[in-house]
């Protein structure tokens, strides 16, 4: 449906311009109620005939609004099914987990499997499960690691943030974005990471420790995966909550 739309667009405007070429553009966005949020974005470049650039008039901008409107109904039904296919891709994933956690023989077997789940499921190159019991806090388990020694955490690092903020940490282009004192981040030097993911693991009000999922290059995270992640922390507390904070027998 998109690519109709800007087929659409593309007769009302003309050719897009070459790399270089001068010329003019004009951003329409759509709004949720019309199937947004949307950035369409139309260029014109210099005419055949003269070597100026040709810019938008009031009508050319109508003519687009009005192409956008009468593909507004399709879209907004296309994104309501890509929705609701993606909540039901993301249940299904959702449940698989928590059977193949369940399946684990022992403590250890179930941590690695939720490791190894939550890197398939997000497609990440590191994920690890810290235990804060210790001082300082270490790395319970890692899959995808290519460290040569053990790494440990620091309490200014993304330990102290998940701490402070009580809330996920989202690092996208480590160090620069957001910009981080490399020394305080010795797991993502150590791992090579650009980006992360880190969650609180909390059970029974007591916290023991944090689900770090990690990228070696930088991400931007849209809503939807930081939802998957967040659900997937959740995964991890409800399977071995009780055994990885010392509440019960291991």
């Amino acid at each position: 449906m998109l690519a109709k739309l800007v087929a659409e667009v593309h007769d009302l405007v003309g050719e897009i311009p070459d790399r270089g070429e001068d010329s003019s553009a004009s951003v329409f966005s759509l709004p949720p109620e019309l199937g947004g949020p949307l950035l369409l974005v139309a260029f014109r470049s210099a005419s055949e005939s003269e070597d100026q650039v040709r810019h938008f008039t009031d009508e050319d901008r109508s003519a687009i609004w009005h192409t956008i409107q009468s593909f507004s109904p399709a879209l907004l039904s296309a994104t309501h099914a890509d929705n609701a296919n993606r909540a039901s891709a993301e249940r299904d994933a959702i449940l698989k987990a928590v059977r193949a956690i369940g399946a684990g023989q022992s403590m250890i077997d179930r941590i690695k499997i939720a490791c190894r789940t939550v890197q398939l499921l997000l497609v990440a190159d590191y994920v690890a499960i810290s235990d804060w019991n210790t001082d300082p806090p270490t790395i319970r388990f890692a899959t995808g690691g290519t460290a040569s020694e053990p790494v440990t955490l620091v309490h200014k690092g993304t330990v102290g943030d998940v701490r402070r903020q009580d809330a996920p940490r989202i690092i996208t282009d480590f160090p620069r974005v957001p910009p981080l004192d490399i020394a305080s981040y010795p797991l993502h030097v150590a791992e090579e990471l650009s980006a992360s993911l880190t969650f609180r693991l909390q059970w029974s009000g007591r916290t023991f420790g944090s689900l770090i999922v990690g990228y070696r290059q930088p991400q931007h995270f849209p809503l939807t995966d930081r939802r998957l992640a967040e659900s997937m922390a959740h995964v991890v507390v409800s399977s071995l909550g009780s055994e990885l904070s010392g509440t019960a027998p291991m």
